[in-house]
């Protein structure tokens, strides 16, 4: 007869699949942290438990979290000491906290710095979980964000009837990507605070193995939170997409046309679209003309 695993045994069976997910392509040092985040949560780390401390192989990390004014939200704060590597061995990973208080699940990105630190802000009292999510490699640079593989996400959300996936950045705003129906492009909603609208750039790989830019404008609003609505075609939740501080219209130029109308195409609401009717005007005369342009085909259009 097998004996009954210890509890050791079990903690470290419910860890390899989680660890195999990440795959062959990513360091024994992300490695090691990803398990050190699965730990967080065996070992409880919660509103109740709100400091704890977990080591494996080369790696030691603390974890605190702080009520703010509202006690029932939380800043996270995370430091991670390498004994023997480089201090930055894990700069620019990112490191997402999911919270589920009504059943839907939103995700809070932070990115580990140069000195191991990464910090988490007003994330509601919940059931936490973690997890970890290297660079696309694609670009580097202080602002471009590689936001979290949806797939992964998206199956467990399945398994409980849902179909949305939503991830906070750091800066605030929130990234909520739905489909309305099988076989429909993915719409991805952007939620800002009312003190950080502008021109957001969206990057992402398609089903064909193509990347494609899109810029999406939230401008403010009397009531309500500013948001925007795109279509995101060829979207497969199986490849990277990334995002980014906000631009200006003076970065804007001629050689972004393919961008601009790309991006006026993918508009998915009036909100959007009104967005893009007001850059017209304080936008550069050659930009605002490539703008209403467009605009004016779209409706041309129907």
């Amino acid at each position: 007869m097998t004996a009954d695993p210890s509890p050791e045994s079990a903690d470290r069976m419910m860890l390899e699949p989680a660890l195999a997910s990440i795959g062959g392509g990513v360091s024994a040092t992300h490695r090691q942290l990803k398990e050190l985040l699965i730990g967080l949560r065996l070992e409880g780390f919660s509103p109740e438990r709100p400091s704890l401390g977990v080591s494996t192989g080369e790696l030691d990390l603390s974890a605190a979290a702080v009520a703010g004014a509202n006690d029932n939200r939380f800043d996270i704060e995370f430091r991670v000491r390498n004994r023997s590597g480089p201090a930055d061995a894990l700069t620019g990973v990112g490191i997402t906290v999911k919270a589920d208080t009504t059943g839907f699940a939103v995700r809070y990105l932070a990115i580990v710095n140069d000195s191991g630190h990464a910090v988490f802000r007003d994330v509601p009292s919940a059931e936490w979980s973690f997890d970890t999510f290297a660079p696309s490699g694609r670009r580097s640079g202080a602002r471009t964000m590689v936001l979290p593989m949806v797939r992964r996400e998206r199956d467990a959300l399945a398994a409980a009837g849902g179909d949305d996936y939503a991830v906070i950045v750091p800066a605030g705003a929130l990234y909520r990507l739905s489909r309305p129906g099988a076989g429909e492009p993915y719409i991805l909603e952007i939620v800002c605070p009312a003190d950080r609208t502008g021109i957001f750039p969206l990057s992402y790989r398609g089903t064909d193995g193509r990347w494609r830019e899109l810029l999406i404008p939230i401008m403010p609003v009397r009531s309500g939170s500013p948001r925007s609505r795109v279509r995101l075609r060829e979207f497969s939740p199986d490849e990277p997409w990334e995002t980014g501080d906000s631009v200006t219209l003076a970065e804007l130029g001629p050689e972004h046309r393919q961008i601009i109308e790309d991006s006026i195409s993918a508009a998915y609401d009036r909100a959007t679209i009104a967005a893009w009717k007001n850059l017209v005007e304080t936008a550069p005369p050659q930009v605002g003309d490539i703008i209403q342009a467009r605009l004016s085909a779209s409706e041309d259009q129907g």
